[in-house]
């Protein structure tokens, strides 16, 4: 098998998992907000939205199956691109990188191609590559090193002697260092097969942090640890051939021009606010953008009681004559309802908000059993 053709198979197999992992994430029935990149954007309601979904899961199926699955491949690429555009919470991190590399290989020279071959898996080479490098920079930051990265490493220090805890514990910033360091090793041929096995072991212990030996959380990510896992040793196993420049500036493939861009250049403006945390790798790092939204008691009594009971909760430094005593824990309702974080850009929470303010000229009074007592209750002014 080409090394091309196992990384078709893996993309497809990870996007559908990812897909399967977070079904409302695509579908119109749930109770979290929608934010389009344009508010008139129409709403697709049932059965139309399970009809997009199931075209997209036929052309993960027809692009394997098919001798020449360019086709399949752009048919995926533009309706799961423009089905994103419903909503900004599918521009996950896995989703984005996942789509960019299709594309690639759909646009970019046909892989058995013996002149050109190689430029298509040089361009994935940069997406791959420039995820580590960047994924590293985003966790060079106090909150990584003094609170994820712990957080990560306890169920692995339950395997370990108790005098090797602390040591580990403080090991965030050289973790972070370690991630890019991976990264920009994969581009230079006598680094890249220590990268590799570098690589694969972070992604190894990332798995066994999350998954069900660990933690047990955010399962949607599980396909993606074991997805780059494999693209790393398909992409970079063997290739003293492939020198940096190959790989940087792959010869007549504009696609690739562009996945430089997208995954080398882009996120450099993440850090002045000019880029997306999500669109430059920044997951599990602490170093992403958050919000609070605070409702008053009309959006609280216009939200579905299953939603106020689990995600709304009273402030507890707010005042009786507060307008706003509610915040709502997107996080939470997001990873609940969907199996993926919300969003992290200022103006999806913003329009997040202006969606809940909008909820009371569109919904009728609610009971009153929805409506909690205030007597005795702490409020105060945010």
């Amino acid at each position: 098998m080409s090394r091309s053709q196992f990384l078709k198979y893996t993309l497809a197999a990870a996007m559908l998992c990812g897909l399967m992992l977070s079904p409302r994430l695509w579908l119109s029935a749930r109770s979290y907000p929608f934010v389009p990149v344009w508010d008139g954007l129409p709403t697709i309601p049932a059965p139309w939205d399970w009809l997009v979904l199931g075209i997209l899961v036929a052309a993960l199926g027809a692009l394997v199956v098919a001798s020449r699955p360019r086709l399949a491949m752009l048919v995926f690429v533009i309706l799961a691109g423009v089905w994103s555009l419903w909503d900004q919470t599918r521009w996950q991190p896995w989703f984005y990188q996942y789509l960019v590399m299709f594309a690639v290989l759909a646009l970019g020279p046909a892989p058995d191609d013996p002149e050109r071959g190689q430029a298509s898996l040089n361009a994935c080479r940069i997406i791959v590559a420039g995820t580590y490098v960047w994924s590293g920079v985003q966790k060079i930051n106090v909150l990584f090193a003094t609170d994820i990265f712990p957080w990560l490493m306890e169920p692995v220090l339950k395997h370990l002697p108790g005098e090797c805890h602390e040591c580990l514990r403080d090991r965030g910033w050289e973790a972070a260092y370690l991630e890019c360091a991976v990264g920009l090793g994969l581009f230079v041929w006598p680094l890249r097969r220590l990268a590799v096995v570098g690589a694969v072991l972070m992604h190894l212990l990332v798995l066994f942090s999350l998954g069900p030996w660990g933690h047990g959380w955010n399962t949607v990510v599980w396909p993606w640890n074991v997805a780059m896992m494999v693209f790393v040793v398909v992409l970079f196993g063997r290739t003293r051939q492939v020198q940096v420049w190959h790989i940087l500036w792959p010869r007549r493939c504009l696609v690739a021009r562009v996945a430089l861009v997208l995954f080398g250049v882009m996120p450099v403006f993440n850090f002045f606010e000019w880029w997306d945390s999500y669109l430059s790798a920044a997951l599990y790092s602490g170093n992403v953008p958050s919000a609070r939204v605070y409702i008053s008691q009309e959006v609280y009594n216009s939200l579905p009681p299953e939603v106020t009971t689990a995600y709304v909760n009273l402030r507890v430094d707010a005042t009786s004559d507060d307008p706003c005593p509610y915040e709502v824990d997107f996080f939470s309702w997001a990873m609940a309802e969907m199996n993926v974080p919300n969003y992290p850009a200022e103006r999806v929470s913003r329009g997040l908000a202006r969606l809940l303010a909008k909820l009371p000229e569109k919904t009728a009074a609610t009971s009153p059993e929805n409506i909690p007592p205030r007597e005795g209750r702490p409020c105060g002014r945010s």
